[in-house]
């Protein structure tokens, strides 16, 4: 009965800590959640019977475990609802509702946004699982149901189908490394084919657009004008995957708690902002060299000649594969320094 009582505050431990700091504990101290007449009190004021054995306690909690999930998604559904109906306020130009008309009335509420951002997020999540899994899902803690509901839906997908692995006995750190590992190796699979193959078919209609639009005779570019224009595509399209890379931390820095989620907030958006101010006095060194000619709408690949644009797809291929290596590799290295739980290490990515 002491193993099992050990494991209890284990899982617990394993817990992410609330937005109030709870239960950071690191050592069991027995006398830390032994009944009083304060937590008795307060089951009376509450109209809760504390009585019964430990197996029927423990069912009832279970169930109001369960129960306040279910309460959540159901906030979540009716925010979702509230959120459709602002914006079709907003579109009807009455002027009623301004584009922050959802967030002022949680203020008014008193409702933060971040669980209000947290109870759509789940009620999206459990409205696209099947029904059997909808069920499974509204057992687990709201820790392990909120990193599914971020993660991709093949992920969570091949989660629930591996017959291995217990979603519900597994703990929050588990999961969260078990979801890691699936994303990560979906980085080396076909999903990365797939992003280069629409690249390829971006490609070749732009190739296809820009051929009828140009001589023959502008086939011809020097080797050094080529370089450039190559080295100046290949350059974006590494500044586009990172800026993307920024965008979605988003979620993740969502789940975090209190000040922790606001300075990480802080720290993407200074990095975008920096990528902004460079962007932009970058240009302008090349918008006072050469003024008006550079006005209007143009696209990095429109001016490429077929040959070039063939070398580009393939080293946008390989840009794409490397960025997600690299990324893959960064969080292989830094779960590295984190404390070692139970099995075999995991094994560095490798590059295809």
């Amino acid at each position: 009965m002491q193993t099992e009582k050990n494991n209890v505050f284990a899982a617990i431990d394993d817990e992410p800590n609330d937005a109030a700091g709870v239960l950071a504990v690191q050592e069991v101290k027995p006398a830390r959640f032994e009944l009083t007449e304060l937590e008795t009190s307060l089951a009376q004021e509450m109209d809760l019977d504390l009585s019964g054995d430990v197996h029927h306690l423990v069912h009832i909690a279970t169930q109001a475990t369960n129960q306040a999930l279910t309460l959540v998604v159901e906030s979540g559904l009716l925010l979702i609802a509230a959120h459709s109906k602002l914006t079709d306020a907003e579109r009807s130009a009455s002027g009623k509702f301004t584009t922050n008309g959802l967030r002022e009335l949680l203020d008014e509420a008193g409702l933060p946004h971040q669980r209000a951002y947290e109870a759509m997020s789940m009620a999206k999540y459990a409205a696209s699982l099947p029904p059997e899994q909808r069920a499974e899902m509204l057992a687990l803690p709201k820790t392990k149901v909120m990193l599914l509901a971020q993660a991709d839906p093949e992920v969570v997908a091949d989660l629930f189908g591996d017959e291995d692995m217990d979603i519900t006995a597994i703990s929050v750190r588990e999961l969260k490394q078990r979801i890691r590992e699936e994303k990560a190796a979906r980085a080396q699979s076909t999903v990365e084919l797939k992003k280069a193959e629409s690249e390829n078919e971006k490609l070749q209609r732009q190739l296809d657009a820009a051929t009828k639009s140009r001589a023959d005779s502008s086939d011809i570019v020097p080797p050094h004008v080529s370089d450039i224009r190559l080295e100046t595509a290949a350059l974006y399209k590494k500044a586009e995957l990172s800026i993307n890379g920024i965008a979605q931390l988003t979620p993740d820095i969502h789940l975090l708690d209190g000040e922790w989620a606001l300075s990480s907030a802080r720290s993407a958006f200074a990095a975008l902002q920096g990528l902004i101010a460079q962007a932009k006095g970058a240009a302008a060194e090349l918008h006072r060299a050469y003024g008006a000619d550079l006005d209007g709408d143009h696209s990095t690949l429109e001016r490429l000649t077929q040959k070039e644009l063939f070398k580009c797809a393939t080293e946008y291929k390989e840009l794409i594969g490397e960025h997600e290596h690299e990324a893959a590799l960064r969080e292989y290295e830094r779960d590295l320094d984190k404390p070692k739980g139970k099995g075999r290490p995991k094994a560095a990515p490798t590059k295809d």
